[in-house]
């Protein structure tokens, strides 16, 4: 054997450019040389050496990893036995449970799918280092936990037999197959870039050392022989090759680059000498080195993007000079690529690309997961919003309306879809457009029944090989191929031509694994279920390789496997506490304490808790020693909650005593925002978030005009031209829209302009359950002689109304049991309600006149108009009750709505334009309804609360007979107010002798005055919108400032701003303001006179 050559130093670009240099030297001998990197290293070392050897010198070198130089020798040399991936790993690991499970101590009737897939885990960490289930077995037996893993072990290489071999024993078979085969006898072998080496790697060398190969071998750390710090597991490795050259009786011939640096600035040599020393030093020098504190995640990538887009343009850098480094880049992602598009800075993300959201992935997870739930409505959607069964996406969204209207799930799925597509009402309501949405959603439900029916039958009872064709032959079914292609287009259409080819990488992987299943138990009966969740557990810990689709890119990935070789630049951002370095967390099925027992022992089944911290800081000196010009550090002060910066910033900041962090451009400093003004649209939206008046001056040239005074004016301004389009000229409004408006006109903006709606359920709630009283009022109370039906009669015409109700709506569909149950209480309530309402109007003098009555053009009533600048407005809707009372010449109106809650009016809203309604139809009725009902004369609005609220009721004190809370506000005339209740005790309306001139009592001309005002609100609301005003202006709820208690918007808004707060007005207070502003505004306010 020859003699090992090892090169060691702390900086590891060093030891890549010796390692480079002694290439360089053999290929110019015209040796072959083969250079092992790791994996995710392969891209960067091919440009690396093709870029510093030229084309005619690389023709000699050969750059491998171990898996795939393994591979290929298995190929060559006609391998004996058939390896299996992850997918026929777990499936054997499976049976190897069930086999051990009566024999098991601890873990005895722990199966499922997530134990399974830490078996697999531990077993892979088992055979990574060498650890053979014999050795395993004899050193555990007083540890049930580890007793038990041990027998599951030796199950699971039993069931391997002599045939089939796990893919984690690759590197090991390949170690005993280099011994045979003398294939690397005076070949050149160089290892490089790698961070660390498991034993199964340590094999392969080592077999390579004694297949007489001229080995060298870089390892990145300081003194070899040192105490415990972070480069404590790499020397691990040495120790172990020194062991290995003792035995052999070789040498190991190291060569130092301790010290030694090429071309870095000063600061950052001296990082790389002394960051995690146990004495830190301090330096005066900290040129090319910057530290930064963001104010959260965003602002803390915007900084990154900003310097990279400067030094771009400024310092003649390219992307690819720039690194931009963390340890868990998954928990930055959103945020990265959102900022980092917004830049244009092309990103190459060095990450695994996972399979489970692929097209090919997620159509069979679906429908897998169809079948064993049971048509779970979440996995119907997913399966369909795959796109694979050719329907179009207008007949999709109508199918999704359906199923989330009628809350479809399960078994429902399997009846057809004959309900009305809009909810709670009868099919002879729907429109024709109704009809064909419901006719293409019942189309789609069809279509997938007959699909997952038919799959279902032939997987039944069936084994594994009949399930893994007959999911080969749906995606031949459903042309998967054509579908991906399809998909491709698009994506190429993008210019992501790396997603088309995940996606087909992703369907070969389903292919394979299906073939996987058949090798290793075809003829083996299982459940559909346990297929599903073995499947599911393979396709979570399986990931795709990405490659970079341009030469000059930023890259960006995690410490632990984005390669830095020859990155001028680096950004190692989210460097706080507990993220980087991360925090060590012992959930692994071997724990700490366990893995230390048996290295006792002499077994060794991965890195322990302490060495596992100290390569967690290992990474993180790692990725800040990367840099060869520029090193920038940053941390967010809140990510969720306060974040403090982590060891390795504390410590850099300490060496260099002169360095200052760069400030936010939230802080108060003087300049802190200008090295931020690198895009327009980036620093436009920094200027209108923090309202930074350094950055006004930007903005006060004509090209950016229009949008400063957008910004300095409102948030939310729509052009002219837009808001015509969506609101028009000529506007017809109603007061429920005047309400939303008023709460906020951004909600309007939403719900009415573009028609962004909650989805409704078909359920009992009080919208649904005020609709169906006020049908059922309307039928019984306009009938003739209804005031002397009895009480039997009276209940009969409820059962009537209600068994209509369920008939339009259900069809000769049974409703549910929970429907069902809420109509029985439904028609006692609406009893109740008719007996109230017949004793009202038998003492009352005012009746029934108008029950939904239309206002609206062509109707009996006409809608009030408007006049605005550049348009018009009609107010109309529909009056759901209408009670008239005739004295003399004059018609009385008073209009009545009820209300399932308890609604009050107060003068607060009405001055605001919320909860107007009411008087704005008694308005219309004043103005337009004197053709239908004479000189008409506004009597009073009124709510009618029909479900009480419960009281406390005093101790002695007799319980109220049945009564209805009413709130409103009523014509102080007390003939009027006599006609409505005889005798005033407060029992139909809220006013009693005592409170007749209270708050809900106004008078005649006061009555005008508020019409006045009405007409105002609606002629602003007008106005702002056609000058497109939809500002995020909640009212609040309550004075304390509260806001939006309920708005179906929120998750769209998601604002922060403080809302608008009502000045809370009595009577008096209400109608002096008017006086004041009718005097200002030329309207005639009238006067407060009553006739009482």
């Amino acid at each position: 054997m020859k003699d090992i050559n090892l090169i060691s130093g702390k900086d590891s670009y060093m030891l890549a450019m010796e390692t480079l240099r002694r290439i360089k030297l053999l290929a110019s001998e015209k040796k072959k040389i083969i250079l092992i990197v790791p994996a995710q290293y392969t891209l960067t070392a091919e440009k690396f050496y093709m870029e510093s050897l030229g084309e005619q010198l690389m023709a000699y070198v050969q750059i491998t990893t171990l898996t795939r130089m393994a591979k290929k020798y298995f190929t060559e040399n006609g391998a004996s036995y058939k390896f299996i991936g992850k997918a026929g790993k777990n499936v054997l690991l499976a049976k190897a449970y069930t086999q051990m499970n009566d024999r098991l101590k601890k873990f005895k009737g722990y199966y499922n799918i997530n134990f399974i897939e830490e078996l697999s885990s531990q077993i892979g960490d088992f055979k990574n280092f060498g650890v053979a289930p014999d050795v395993f077995s004899d050193a555990v037996a007083e540890n049930e936990r580890l007793y038990d893993i041990s027998l599951i072990y030796s199950a699971y290489n039993a069931l391997l037999g002599q045939e089939i071999a796990d893919g984690d024993d690759v590197l090991g078979l390949f170690a005993e197959g280099i011994l045979r085969s003398g294939i690397f006898e005076s070949q050149y072998v160089f290892v490089d870039f790698f961070k660390y080496m498991s034993s199964s790697e340590l094999s392969v060398i080592k077999s390579m050392c004694e297949d007489e190969a001229e080995l060298t071998l870089t390892l990145i750390t300081s003194d070899l022989n040192g105490q415990d710090d972070i480069f404590s597991p790499l020397r691990r490795v040495y120790h172990s090759l020194k062991k290995f050259a003792h035995r052999a009786g070789i040498k190991i011939i190291n060569t130092d680059l301790s010290g030694v640096t090429v071309n870095k600035p000063l600061s950052l040599s001296f990082i790389l000498e002394n960051l995690y020393t146990e004495q830190i030093k301090t330096c005066d020098d900290y040129n090319g080195i910057a530290l930064y504190r963001a104010a959260d995640p965003g602002d803390e990538l915007d900084f990154i993007a900003c310097e990279i887009t400067r030094l771009v343009r400024d310092c003649g850098y390219c992307y690819n000079d720039f690194a931009v480094i963390t340890r868990n880049p998954e928990t930055y992602a959103s945020v990265a690529e959102a900022v980092f598009s917004q830049y244009e800075i092309p990103v190459f993300w060095h990450r695994k690309g996972y399979v489970t959201q692929k097209l090919a992935a997620r159509f069979l997870s679906s429908l897998l997961s169809v079948i064993v739930d049971g048509y779970k409505t979440d996995t119907v959607l997913d399966l369909l919003r795959c796109g694979v069964f050719d329907i179009d996406k207008e007949s999709i969204s109508s199918f999704e309306k359906y199923v989330n209207v009628w809350n479809v799930r399960y078994g429902e799925f399997k009846k057809p879809f004959i309900k009305n597509i809009n909810g709670f009402r009868a099919m002879d309501d729907m429109t024709v457009e109704d009809r064909d949405a419901l006719n293409s959603a019942e189309l789609v439900r069809d279509k997938i029944i007959t699909v997952t029916e038919s799959f279902r039958e032939q997987i039944k009872d069936a084994t594994v090989e009949k399930i893994s064709r007959c999911i080969y032959k749906i995606f031949k079914d459903v042309d998967m191929e054509k579908h991906l292609q399809n998909v491709g287009e698009e994506y190429k259409r993008y210019g992501e031509n790396a997603l088309y080819s995940e996606n087909l990488q992703v369907y070969e992987l389903l292919l394979s694994t299906l073939d996987e299943f058949v090798s290793v138990c075809g003829d083996e009966k299982m459940s559909i279920d346990k297929y599903r969740d073995l499947l599911n557990l393979i396709l979570s810990s399986v990931d795709i390789g990405i490659i970079p689709t341009s030469l000059d890119e930023v890259l960006s990935g995690d410490a632990a496997t984005a390669p830095l070789t020859g990155r001028r630049c680096v950004f190692v951002y989210g460097l706080y506490d507990g993220s980087f370095p991360a925090n060590v967390n012992d959930t692994k099925l071997i724990s700490a304490n366990e893995r230390e027992q048996l290295e006792k022992a002499g077994i060794r089944v991965g890195l322990s808790a302490d060495d596992e911290v100290l390569y967690e800081n290992f990474l993180a000196y790692f990725a800040i020693t990367g840099a060869s010009e520029r090193l920038y550090l940053s941390y967010p002060a809140v990510f969720g909650d306060e974040k403090k910066p982590s060891e390795p910033f504390r410590q850099i900041q300490n060496m260099f005593p002169g360095i200052s962090i760069i400030p936010s451009p939230d802080s108060a400093v003087e300049g802190s925002s200008d090295n931020r003004i690198q895009k327009m649209r980036p620093t436009f939206g920094l200027y209108t978030k923090m309202n930074a008046e350094s950055l006004k001056y930007i903005f006060t040239n004509t090209k950016f005009e229009k949008f400063l005074s957008s910004a300095e004016k409102q948030k939310n301004m729509l052009s002219l031209e837009t808001s015509s389009r969506l609101f028009g000229t000529k506007m017809n409004l109603t007061p429920s829209r005047s309400d939303t408006y008023s709460h906020c006109p951004y909600s309007y903006f939403l719900q009415y302009g573009l028609y962004v709606r909650e989805e409704l359920q078909a359920k009992f709630n009080p919208v649904n359950t005020g609709t169906f009283l006020h049908d059922l009022l309307e039928q019984i109370i306009g009938k003739p002689g209804w005031l002397k039906f009895s009480i039997s009669e009276l209940d009969r015409e409820v059962q009537g109304c209600v068994n209509m109700f369920f008939k339009n709506i259900f069809g000769e569909e049974s409703p549910s049991a929970s429907f069902t149950e809420y109509a029985k209480n439904l028609s006692k309530k609406a009893l109740n309600l008719l007996l109230i309402f017949k004793e009202e109007f038998l003492q009352s003098k005012f009746k029934p006149v108008a029950f939904e009555l239309p206002i609206c053009d062509g109707g009996e009533v006409s809608p009030i108009k408007l006049e605005i600048s550049g348009g018009e407005i009609r107010l109309g809707g529909k009056v759901d009750r209408i009670d008239a009372y005739i004295d003399a010449d004059k018609t009385y109106l008073r209009i009545a709505d009820y209300k399932s809650h308890n609604k009050k009016l107060c003068f607060t809203d009405i001055y605001s334009g919320v909860n107007i309604q009411l008087l704005c139809y008694l308005y219309a009725l004043r103005e337009n309804g004197k053709v239908k009902f004479g000189n008409v004369v506004p009597a009073g609005v009124t709510y009618v609360n029909v479900k009480p609220t419960i009281k406390k009721l005093e101790r002695g004190k007799t319980p109220p007979g049945d009564e209805l809370e009413s709130s409103g506000l009523f014509l102080a005339d007390i003939n009027v107010l006599s006609a409505m209740e005889n005798g005033l005790c407060g029992k139909y309306i809220p006013v009693t002798e005592k409170t007749i001139n209270g708050e809900n009592v106004i008078s005649e001309a006061q009555f005008e005055t508020t019409f006045c005002h009405i007409k105002k609100v609606f002629s602003q609301m007008g106005e702002n919108l056609l000058a497109g005003n939809i500002e995020k202006a909640p009212i609040a709820a309550t004075l304390a400032g509260d806001k939006c208690p309920y708005c179906p918007i929120r998750t769209v808004c998601e604002e922060k701003e403080s809302p608008r707060l009502q000045e809370k007005l009595k009577k008096e207070e209400f109608f002096n303001v008017l006086i004041r502003e009718g005097e200002l505004d030329g309207l005639d306010a009238g006067t407060t006179k009553s006739n009482i």
